[in-house]
């Protein structure tokens, strides 16, 4: 999509993930339609709210909350907002990015459908492209990556994963890089597996995504500093890779029910109880 059409459809954010996909949320206005036009790289959409309605080839698709519509390259298409506007996620995928070639067939047709653990990767990618910080290249990454698996298993080209050994030797790793996290790639090919298939198979695994993780092991890091240091607040979000404190303080409260602050000042109360107390 051209700069000039990104901004006549509201591209409110976009990212590129391991150098080869492209990832955009747009907010469709009312009245909003988009002539022919056509796509260089395959990939897939995601309706956030509202609808988003495309016509390839002779078949007419609407993209209403949570479905999901498929596109493959080059395929020449129109396109246009529902009565109400519509915001939702467009997902571009270079050919060279796909090392499964499972995934890759999933998108030779165009389709619409509904993938339920879409709409919670839908809502992260979301969460990616509103923040930047350290962890946020190989987050981004790892969502695409377990979303294409997704699609890839919800039309029948790839198996459900299980839980493999390799699988904790991922976990492993990562718990010892945590603070400098290795790309989707190289975590890839350390198992030797796809990263569509890696991504998917860790989430299903462990019950949260790469990125995730690896921010939880970040603040499980800063808890520690917060217990045993006087560092300021902004220093520790800053050693754990969160771009500024305000961030830091949401991932921190998600991760602990309660604030950086409140947490230190808890944890040094509960010390100084126990050392009266011996």
């Amino acid at each position: 999509m051209s700069g000039e059409e990104a901004n006549r459809c509201g591209r409110v954010r976009s990212a590129v993930a391991g150098g080869n996909v492209y990832v955009g949320e747009y907010r469709l206005p009312v009245g909003y339609a988009l002539s022919a036009h056509t796509h260089a790289h395959r990939g897939f959409a995601i309706g956030l709210t509202g609808a988003y309605i495309a016509r390839i080839g002779r078949r007419e698709h609407h993209l209403g909350a949570g479905d999901v519509l498929l596109f493959p390259d080059g395929a020449s298409h129109r396109e246009r907002a529902g009565d109400g506007g519509g915001h939702c996620l467009l997902v571009q995928i270079d050919t060279d990015r796909f090392d499964d070639r499972g995934c890759e067939s999933a998108f030779d047709r165009d389709d619409v459908f509904a993938v339920p653990a879409l709409r919670r990767l839908g809502g992260l990618i979301l969460q990616e492209l509103a923040v930047d910080d350290a962890a946020t290249p190989v987050a981004l990454d790892a969502l695409v990556a377990d979303a294409i698996g997704e699609l890839a298993a919800a039309r029948g080209f790839v198996a459900s994963p299980v839980n493999p050994a390799w699988v904790r030797q991922l976990r492993e790793r990562l718990d010892a890089e945590f603070l400098s996290p290795p790309q989707l790639s190289s975590l890839a090919a350390d198992v030797g597996r796809s990263k569509e298939h890696l991504a998917r198979t860790f989430r299903r695994s462990f019950g949260v995504t790469i990125g995730e993780y690896v921010r939880y092991r970040r603040l499980d890091h800063a808890a520690r500093q917060l217990m045993t240091t006087d560092a300021p607040l902004a220093g520790v979000a800053s050693d754990v890779g969160f771009a500024d404190q305000s961030h830091f303080t949401r991932w921190f409260r998600r991760r602990y029910r309660t604030t950086p602050q409140q947490f230190r000042q808890r944890r040094r109360s509960s010390l100084s109880e126990k050392m009266r107390e011996s």
